[in-house]
């Protein structure tokens, strides 16, 4: 722990005041080389403010001599991380209040780079109203290695219409779990029964026609549930809502396919672990929509499968390897139950 003085929140003081002449009289144990590289590994946001500086103490008085940089940026919006995982969350929570920016301070340029690919890599396809980050870092040679990165958010559509589509989105999702799910119904049936609803009434479109608001909603669940229509990303989105809401652990999983590497060299599904201890699968119901009804060839597979035709970052995500016949499964339950379906009114197309 860094050495801590009362004369520290006075300095503090100053330099959030960015008072370019500092002079403080200090106590005499404060007296040290080691004086303002304690201050700063105690308060690092003040020297993202500091574009140069010169310091040193006259008998007791502390004199600094100070420039600044970054003086629109608000102190709530500096934050330190200690990991990676913390700079992500940040992140997360910034784009979630629409931000236009943030600035982390973590313990080194490598730490903060990690980070933000991952980001980009997992974490951004939560978020399909950013149109686009940018990033750019610097560090003090006074503070050593330690890294101050500005993080800037660009957004397709505005606060007040994007909370209206999560609700739209909210309403529909209660509406079709109760259309489509009953309450002793296995997990099984239930996803098997999701991926034939999305399959079958949502339709692949990727073109925007240069307008932010209809690529918005077209790598959203707002295009699939709502629209009717999406990229892959949205039926991915759609897909985690539904399982989520049933209880059933699901991942969107962004990666690539190695099919179309030209056409869609980035793509999107999901990854289901089921509640029984049966294991984790993929999904894409995206390619299973574009073969048409009654197509599972990407419906429950194993990661051996899905290498063949996708790729993803492994380390992100839940090792699939399980034989347990999910279709298998949930065809065995409809065929031996079809009459409690009937009952229940659910929608023959998306079971039989």
């Amino acid at each position: 722990m860094p050495f801590d003085s009362p004369t520290y929140e006075v300095l503090k003081n100053e330099l959030e005041s960015f008072n370019p002449s500092i002079r403080i009289t200090v106590n005499s144990s404060d007296i040290s080389s080691s004086f303002l590289k304690n201050f700063f590994t105690k308060y690092p946001q003040c020297m993202y403010y500091i574009s140069g500086m010169s310091a040193g103490f006259h008998g007791v008085t502390l004199v600094m001599d100070v420039t600044y940089q970054n003086r629109d940026v608000p102190l709530c919006d500096i934050h330190t991380a200690e990991s990676e995982d913390e700079i992500i969350a940040l992140l997360d929570r910034y784009i979630g209040n629409f931000h236009p920016s943030v600035t982390v301070i973590c313990k080194d340029t490598n730490t903060f780079n990690r980070a933000f690919e991952r980001f980009h890599e997992t974490e951004s396809v939560r978020h399909p109203n950013l149109l686009s980050t940018s990033g750019s870092s610097f560090t003090h040679s006074f503070t050593q290695s330690t890294c101050f990165a500005t993080v800037t958010f660009k957004y397709r559509i505005e606060k007040t219409v994007l909370h209206k589509h999560k609700l739209d989105v909210d309403i529909e999702v209660k509406k079709l779990c109760r259309t489509l799910f009953f309450s002793k119904m296995p997990e099984e049936v239930k996803i098997l029964i999701a991926h034939n609803y999305l399959a079958q009434t949502v339709e692949y479109v990727d073109e925007d026609h240069g307008r932010l608001n209809e690529r918005s909603y077209l790598q959203s669940a707002y295009g699939a549930l709502i629209k009717k229509e999406c990229v892959c990303q949205g039926y991915a989105e759609a897909f985690k809502l539904l399982m989520e809401h049933e209880g059933i652990e699901c991942h969107v999983v962004v990666g690539g396919s190695l099919e179309h590497p030209s056409e869609h060299s980035n793509h999107a599904w999901n990854m289901i672990t089921l509640k029984n201890g049966n294991g984790s699968f993929h999904i894409d119901v995206t390619w299973d929509s574009n073969l048409g009804k009654g197509h599972y060839d990407y419906f429950c597979k194993q990661d051996a499968t899905f290498r063949t035709s996708h790729r993803w970052n492994s380390e992100n995500y839940p090792v699939c390897n399980s034989f347990y016949d999910v279709k298998a499964q949930a065809d065995a339950y409809i065929k031996a139950n079809k009459l409690l379906f009937m009952l229940k009114k659910i929608p023959r197309d998306y079971y039989l």
